[in-house]
């Protein structure tokens, strides 16, 4: 019976002692990804990714962004922007009034829904975030298309390791918004 109390007694020390140990290493880990998710926030705001990735609504002064459709994309409910390719012609490049739909020599390309949505980066890992940002391939995938302007991807290699993850992180922490964004069109089939 002493040994049976001895062993429970020494079960639950090795128990409270895994138990901080984890209580202990888990903050540290919140704090990093708190840490991680405020600075991908900044790079956000500083990089001006709402620019194109956040629909607009239209008021007395102008395009203000719509902070319920953060960072989704061009809205699939909008209408779709009527732009001729003969802008091309004339060698130019247009955009609809919310900056989520450009016409250039390339085609028509939507902005992404960036949100942590499975129809935006929620199903991305690190690695096809990285390879989108990096290599500039659609949605991180190695076989894919390009992605396409005016996505600044060729600027964004310069990152280091830590914005890129720390971008992503702050994505994967956004308010999911439900937005198929249109597929691109290439300019030979608009």
């Amino acid at each position: 019976m002493k040994n049976i109390k001895i062993l429970l007694g020494l079960s639950i020390i090795i128990i409270a002692a895994l138990m901080s140990f984890s209580f202990l290493s888990n903050p540290n880990a919140t704090k990093d990804n708190n840490e991680k998710i405020a600075h991908g926030k900044y790079l956000v705001m500083t990089y001006g990714c709402a620019h194109c990735h956040t629909p607009k609504r239209m008021t007395d002064h102008g395009p203000v962004k719509d902070e319920t459709l953060w960072l989704s994309g061009h809205n699939s409910k909008a209408p779709m922007p009527k732009m001729s390719p003969d802008i091309v012609a004339l060698g130019l490049i247009a955009s609809n009034m919310d900056h989520t739909a450009r016409l250039g020599p390339w085609g028509i390309s939507y902005s992404a829904n960036i949100t942590s949505d499975d129809t935006g980066i929620g199903l991305w890992t690190l690695d096809h975030f990285k390879r989108s940002m990096r290599e500039g391939k659609h949605k991180g995938l190695e076989n894919s298309r390009m992605v396409m302007p005016p996505m600044p991807w060729r600027d964004y290699v310069h990152m280091t390791d830590e914005d890129v993850e720390s971008l992503y992180a702050y994505l994967q922490s956004t308010k999911p918004v439900k937005n198929v964004v249109p597929a691109f069109i290439p300019l030979d089939k608009l």
